[in-house]
């Protein structure tokens, strides 16, 4: 069985197809998948699908490439829902790769999302891409996280995987780790240790080297490419990574299940 633990099956691109998307990765062993919200925008769209399909764990939250988006009431809207509703909390972090986002506004929508993930003791699904010193420096300034956190799709240096660890923080590896260029990823995933390593699609995005789809949309369903590579990278069989990759996650998901 295999744990996606960051998708967006809310995406609009997906349109109606999303039961034909659901029904493939059950086909392809996936049991569980955590759906990622990014703004106030999608997260009742989130919560819809996770009431219909219970294979569908919702997380809501605010992605750092909405924050211009959002409402001056967001925290508020975001503290109502999380009460009431079985979530995580995210897709939520810092990217400073996008130069014309405001970094400090990023820097408080962040701490404020995790000081209520800590408040409701919920798993953090979290976004990072070129802030991984301010990034360490926050998560520093916040944990201990009781319900634990991932970082979604790692893209940093090697050298950020034993900060994190030890933050309780777990490592999730997307289709990314399958590009024939990749070099980080790689080195990041053999820095790991077993405990903390997860896997994810981050679909419809990060399609997987080796798929010819048109249109080229990635799906929950292609999550045995991506540990596939992570066997060969790691040298041990499809069936341990499965085996590994899913508990990692039931035990940081246990709370939402």
């Amino acid at each position: 069985m295999f744990f996606d633990v960051h998708c967006h099956l809310q995406d609009t691109r997906y349109g109606s197809t999303v039961s034909s998307v659901v029904s493939r990765a059950h086909k392809s062993g996936v049991r569980y998948m955590v759906c990622c919200a990014t703004a106030p925008n999608d997260w009742n769209a989130v919560l819809t699908l996770a009431q219909k399909y219970p294979s569908i764990i919702p997380a809501i939250g605010v992605h750092p490439w909405f924050i211009d988006t959002i409402p001056a009431d967001w925290e508020e809207q975001l503290d109502e829902l999380v009460q009431k509703e079985r979530v995580g909390i995210g897709e939520c972090g810092l990217d400073f790769a996008i130069t014309h986002y405001d970094r400090k506004k990023q820097e408080h929508v962040f701490r404020r999302q995790l000081y209520m993930a800590k408040k409701y003791n919920r798993p953090v699904n979290m976004h990072c891409r070129k802030a991984w010193e301010p990034f360490v420096a926050i998560l520093k300034e916040i944990a201990p996280f009781p319900a634990g956190a991932l970082v979604h799709s790692y893209s940093g240096s090697p050298a950020f995987v034993k900060p994190l660890e030890q933050l309780g923080i777990s490592i999730s590896f997307s289709g990314s780790l399958t590009r024939p260029n990749a070099k980080k990823g790689p080195l990041a995933l053999k820095e790991c240790a077993q405990h903390s390593i997860l896997l994810e699609t981050d679909s419809p995005d990060i399609l997987p080297s080796g798929i010819e789809e048109k249109p080229p949309l990635n799906e929950p369903a292609h999550i045995t490419y991506i540990a596939q590579r992570m066997a060969d990278l790691l040298d041990c069989s499809l069936e341990e990574v499965a085996s590994l990759t899913y508990n990692n996650a039931q035990q940081l998901f246990k709370g939402l299940l």
